[in-house]
């Protein structure tokens, strides 16, 4: 794929450049993709070879990550979303199972080339170059690519797949580190961690933080806590490991994002009538995968659409923050539907907090939250504020629990801290765990 380097500023090339690797990835996929042609067929279609009209798209089907997964359970070891069957140089890849079982996928040798020009685009056009000099929480494996990204624009890179402490921070200080490549909940570590030892930041240092792999960064409490703690802004950038890019918070529109429709094609669905809403579910074509094809594919990521161009002139969808959480997270408490995303996003205002787990549970037919803080530092105040606004959020007073500081040991990679224990014969997946029975 030719990767565009300026942004469209027209809606009408941008949809011209989509439409024509749209029946680039249409044609690709009907020579050789099985699965695509099965699936189609079992809704009585013909899989197209050519779309001439927007209204044509909107009628294919949508496909899920629960139908790929069906695929590949009967078709192992990697099910028949593969277009490359007869290609030496590809590579086998898969999602990291956070949200559910593991999707596997194929990556062409020229995905890989485009999904390289691709970061380089995204970081350039947030002024990456040869004056940065980038720590990433993150583990090599997992983000080589972005780290190869930032050496190509000039930048030094340095790689850990350590929890925060106190000698990473003093590296930060040592080595002029004026970007950092983490999630929110090491944000929220690291800073923590300079309180707790009282290290003294190099303020003249004016840093950026790229926070990638959780809720929480767009919340404007937390941004002003890292720039008290780091002088650093915050940048929001997003994706998902089958689809790689999807969006990227513009400087110009703190808060807000862009999705990235230079290389996908994006729509917003209810995903009850399956029709387009400006709040609801992602639904995306990855215009610029060869390997393994996902055509109107199903994210299970919320979004919010705003009704209003950017000030920086790119006609690409503007969306309210980045992801806002599964779609399938949201359970069924006391028939109100609530989505945990939202729960995390209030617990996430309080800095204080350095790490949470949210425990669901039925008891005496009842349903409800129990929520195990991780603090040392959240006075009575701060904790019944908290506790209203969470009520008004789940309709109902949610159990907290106080834990001490280093109970929750944190994974580099990304934290389930979410637990449904409603089936489960014990009351509480927490209260079984014996580091627990000392503070709660």
């Amino acid at each position: 794929m030719d990767v565009p380097q300026g942004v469209f500023k027209s809606s009408q090339k941008l949809k011209n450049h989509q439409l024509k690797y749209l029946n680039r990835l249409l044609e690709i996929t009907y020579k050789e993709n099985e699965f695509y042609k099965t699936f189609y067929r079992r809704k009585r279609l013909i899989f197209p070879k050519k779309i001439n009209s927007w209204e044509e798209y909107a009628k294919l089907p949508l496909v899920s990550r629960k139908d790929l997964q069906y695929d590949y359970e009967k078709h192992p070891p990697l099910g028949r979303n593969i277009n490359l069957k007869q290609m030496a140089k590809v590579k086998i890849r898969r999602t990291s199972g956070t949200t559910g079982r593991s999707l596997y996928f194929v990556e062409s040798e020229e995905d890989r080339k485009t999904k390289f020009k691709m970061l380089q685009r995204r970081y350039g056009h947030l002024g990456v170059d040869d004056k940065d000099v980038i720590y990433m929480f993150w583990p090599p494996d997992m983000y080589e690519f972005h780290a190869e990204v930032f050496m190509s624009l000039g930048a030094t890179v340095y790689m850990t797949d350590l929890i925060p402490d106190i000698e990473i921070i003093k590296n930060i200080n040592r080595q002029k580190i004026n970007n950092i490549f983490l999630s929110p909940s090491h944000a929220v570590q690291l800073s923590h961690i300079v309180a707790k030892e009282k290290v003294s930041i190099d303020r003249k240092i004016k840093r950026r933080f790229f926070l990638n792999g959780e809720p929480g960064g767009f919340d404007w409490q937390f941004r002003k806590k890292i720039k008290e703690v780091w002088n650093a802004e915050c940048v929001n950038i997003g994706g998902a490991s089958e689809l790689d890019q999807i969006f990227t918070e513009c400087p110009q529109s703190p808060g807000y994002s862009h999705l990235a429709e230079e290389f996908l094609l994006c729509e917003i669905i209810n995903p009850d009538t399956l029709k387009p809403d400006l709040v609801g579910e992602l639904v995306v074509t990855a215009l610029w995968k060869t390997g393994s094809s996902f055509i109107r594919y199903r994210t299970g990521d919320k979004v919010t659409m705003v009704g209003k161009k950017c000030r920086c002139g790119n006609v690409t969808t503007l969306i309210e923050g980045g992801l806002q959480g599964r779609m399938d997270q949201a359970i069924n408490l006391n028939s109100a539907l609530i989505y945990t995303n939202g729960v995390e996003a209030i617990i996430r205002r309080y800095f204080e907090i350095i790490d949470y787990r949210i425990e669901i549970l039925n008891i005496n037919e009842r349903n409800f939250f129990r929520i195990y803080i991780e603090t040392d530092k959240l006075n009575k105040r701060a904790q019944n504020k908290m506790l209203w606004e969470l009520e008004a959020y789940v309709y109902h007073r949610p159990e907290i629990k106080i834990v001490a500081p280093g109970t929750f040991k944190s994974n580099i990679w990304k934290t389930k801290r979410i637990i449904d224990s409603r089936n489960n014969k014990i009351k509480s997946i927490l209260l079984s765990t014996p580091f627990l029975k000392r503070w709660v």
